[in-house]
C-alpha cells in the first residue's frame, strides 16, 4: 500500500531522473541538467586553463547517454570565445551517428579536418545530442598541442561512431545540421550518482543565450510518461 510520503518520494525521484547526457572527456565547461537545451549547456565562459589535447592523432570523446538511443554530432569553433551557434563551423568535427544508452567513445583527429590548425590553436567543441526530447548541448574548450598525450585511461580503442547502425544523415546549415534519425528514446536511467567535472566553471559561468531556432531537428519520438499521468497511476494504486 502506497502512503502519501511514498507517493511524493516517487514523484520527486521521477522529476530528478530527467534524461540527458554527459560529456566526460575532454572535461565539459560545466554541467546543469536543466540548462542542457541551451548553447553550450548553459555555460558561456570558456574554461581556463583549456584542456590540452594532441594536435595530430586521435582525441577521444567520451559521452554517457541516459536515453535508450540518441543522435549525436560534434561541432567545432575556432573562435576563442564563442557566444552563439554562428561562431561554430558549418563543418562537423564528427558527423551524425546513433549512440545507445550508456558510455560511448569516438575519436577525432583535428589535423584531418582541413582547418589549418597549428601548435597552440584554441578551439571549442560542442556536442549536439538528441535523444528524442529536443537538442541538448555540452562544450569543452581545448588547446591543440603538438606531441601532447591523451591519458591512458581515456583512450578510445573502439570508435563507436564507426559501428553505428542507425540511419542518421546530416546536411550542414550554419553551425548545425538537419538530421533524420530512426531511434526511439526512453527515459530510464538514474543519474543521481553520476559525477561531473568543471565545478569551478559551473560556479563562474553566466547564464547561456537561448537555444537555436534552426538547430538540428531529429525525427526521433520520445517515449515518456508525464508526471501528471504518473501521479494519477500512483494515486490509483494508493487508493
Amino acid at each position: 500500500m502506497f502512503t502519501t510520503t511514498a507517493l511524493l518520494t516517487a514523484l520527486a525521484t521521477v522529476a530528478t531522473v530527467s534524461a540527458h547526457f554527459t560529456l566526460d572527456y575532454p572535461p565539459t565547461r560545466g554541467f546543469d541538467d536543466d540548462k542542457e537545451p541551451e548553447f553550450c549547456g548553459g555555460f558561456t565562459d570558456p574554461s581556463s586553463p583549456r584542456n590540452v589535447v594532441p594536435l595530430t592523432g586521435n582525441v577521444p570523446i567520451h559521452l554517457d547517454s541516459h536515453h535508450a538511443s540518441a543522435a549525436v554530432a560534434l561541432l567545432i569553433s575556432t573562435n576563442e570565445d564563442p557566444q552563439n551557434f554562428d561562431d561554430f563551423s558549418s563543418t562537423l568535427a564528427k558527423s551524425w551517428f546513433q549512440m545507445p544508452q550508456g558510455e560511448t567513445c569516438f575519436n577525432v583527429d583535428f589535423s584531418t579536418l582541413g582547418m589549418n590548425f597549428v601548435n597552440g590553436s584554441q578551439v571549442t567543441i560542442q556536442v549536439q545530442y538528441n535523444g528524442g526530447d529536443g537538442n541538448l548541448f555540452q562544450c569543452s574548450d581545448l588547446v591543440l598541442v603538438d606531441g601532447a598525450q591523451v591519458p591512458s585511461n581515456e583512450t578510445c580503442t573502439t570508435d563507436d561512431s564507426l559501428a553505428s547502425n542507425a540511419t542518421v544523415t546530416a546536411t550542414p546549415t550554419a553551425a548545425t545540421a538537419a538530421v533524420t534519425g530512426t531511434a526511439t528514446a526512453t527515459e530510464d536511467h538514474d543519474h543521481s550518482d553520476h559525477t561531473h567535472s568543471s565545478t569551478a566553471a559551473a560556479a563562474s559561468s553566466a547564464a547561456a543565450s537561448s537555444s537555436p531556432s534552426n538547430g538540428a531537428v531529429a525525427s526521433i519520438q520520445p517515449v515518456a510518461l508525464g508526471l501528471g499521468s504518473l501521479a494519477a497511476v500512483l494515486l490509483g494504486v494508493a487508493l
